[in-house]
């Protein structure tokens, strides 16, 4: 090597070929280029593209991808280059390498276990951990109260990207029950048929009636067929048998010490009474 030459310059040497006899051949130009001689090219920008985007753009340049990472980021999308490295503008030898810094998005954040709490805290919940409430459905349910979160998904525990959705299942309670129809069952029947199906007996009314046998429903509320939850109450009104009419013999202790006009007409009322019962006067007083 010749100390005298600079690196990364091009530099040429004539060489005089001569025969044996010492005649000049015509001379010969070569031209060499130290290893240090390479063109060099501009990195181009290539933050905020996408990855693939960037590398398009490093190996137009005539440069090659180096070491890429991701990392998170809460203000680059996924995908897209937060840095590299040389720095855009700088001039480089052809065929270096371009570093990337790549965005994961932001950091995962866990998901909240909101199953037995009141809707509105499970809600409350979600977006404090800067996630979003999903669709919320309701089912009924016999072991979770209702207001109360049965199922949610993603399941409590999970990682997920911030801003994802959380849906939620929201109890009803207990299915509604249909209430039986009691209406004409003797009462120990009727009661027998309420307990079945969950429900409680309630207060118990007592009503004469013509037509209705002693013990036996006549009404009941509420209605049969109607829907209620379980546990609630069901009112019967019960006969009592036909009213008893009132006895005529009662009233002849009054006739004694009244006067004769008296007596005839309170035993004239009395017959009639009777009469109109369907009783009869059976025995008669003397005055």
């Amino acid at each position: 090597s010749d100390p005298g030459l600079e690196t990364g310059r091009t530099f040429g040497y004539t060489i005089v070929a001569r025969d044996a006899a010492f005649n000049e051949s015509p001379a010969v130009a070569i031209q060499v280029s130290t290893p240090g001689d390479s063109a060099t090219v501009t990195v181009p920008a290539v933050v905020g593209l996408s990855q693939a985007d960037a590398e398009a753009a490093i190996l137009a340049a005539d440069l090659v991808v180096g070491l890429v990472r991701t990392v998170n980021s809460d203000t680059m999308p996924a995908g897209g280059v937060i840095d590299q490295s040389p720095a855009a503008g700088n001039p480089v030898p052809q065929g270096s390498a371009v570093d990337l810094v790549i965005s994961a998005g932001p950091a995962p954040v866990t998901v909240p276990d909101v199953t037995g709490t009141d809707q509105a805290d499970a809600q409350a919940e979600i977006r404090a951990a800067e996630l979003v409430v999903g669709s919320v459905s309701t089912r009924t349910s016999d072991t979770v109260a209702a207001g109360e979160v049965i199922r949610q998904s993603p399941a409590g525990g999970t990682s997920v990207a911030r801003g994802s959705a959380v849906n939620l299942i929201v109890s009803e309670g207990p299915a509604p029950v249909s209430v039986p129809s009691v209406s004409g069952m003797t009462r120990a029947d009727a009661e027998a048929a309420i307990r079945a199906v969950g429900l409680v007996l309630g207060e118990e009314r007592l009503e004469n009636s013509a037509t209705v046998s002693e013990g036996t429903v006549i009404s009941q509320s509420p209605s049969g067929g109607t829907s209620v939850a379980p546990g609630s109450t069901v009112v019967l009104t019960v006969s009592a048998g036909p009213e008893e009419a009132p006895d005529p013999d009662d009233n002849l202790p009054g006739i004694f010490g009244a006067g004769a006009s008296d007596a005839l007409s309170l035993l004239i009322l009395l017959a009639v009474v009777a009469v109109t019962r369907g009783r009869r006067l059976v025995r008669a007083r003397s005055l």
